[in-house]
């Protein structure tokens, strides 16, 4: 099998992989799968959260409905506060310039050329954090 189609399988499986682990839920559809927690918000948190944005003081119900299920959570205590942080990540695709060299042969002599033949590779990359203290919302950045 060619580095060409080897790459390309890849691709189509890590991105069925990806798609389902992270599902293509909505803040709507989430809003609606725990309906009890997204009931008991504020109405300005739950406006926020159905348009998939944060408000200081959130619960972690809310921001579940916001932004869906991080991909990691890190737990500190410092000062005598719990802290949470919330790690969300984004698929990165990336393309490396590779070259290879092709040979054929015609009337008995052998010629080679050299071909572009980038490699694609796509890893997840943390891209955005959420700040927990005592349980709400104290912060959020770009990573």
């Amino acid at each position: 099998m060619s580095m060409k189609i080897s790459a390309k399988i890849f691709f189509v499986c890590a991105t069925v992989v990806f798609l389902g682990l992270t599902g293509c839920s909505t803040p709507q559809s989430r809003a609606k799968e725990r309906p009890e927690a997204f009931n008991k918000l504020s109405d300005k948190q739950r406006a926020a959260a159905l348009e998939g944005e944060l408000v200081e003081g959130m619960n972690k119900a809310a921001v579940y409905v916001a932004l869906g299920k991080p991909g990691r959570v890190l737990q500190s205590r410092e000062k005598g506060v719990d802290r949470e942080r919330w790690i969300y990540t984004e698929i990165e695709s990336q393309e490396i310039p590779a070259w290879q060299r092709v040979y054929h042969q015609s009337d008995g002599s052998v010629f080679s050329h050299t071909e572009y033949d980038p490699i694609h590779i796509q890893r997840p990359r943390d891209s955005f954090e959420v700040i927990f203290e005592k349980g709400k919302v104290a912060g959020w950045r770009d990573l």
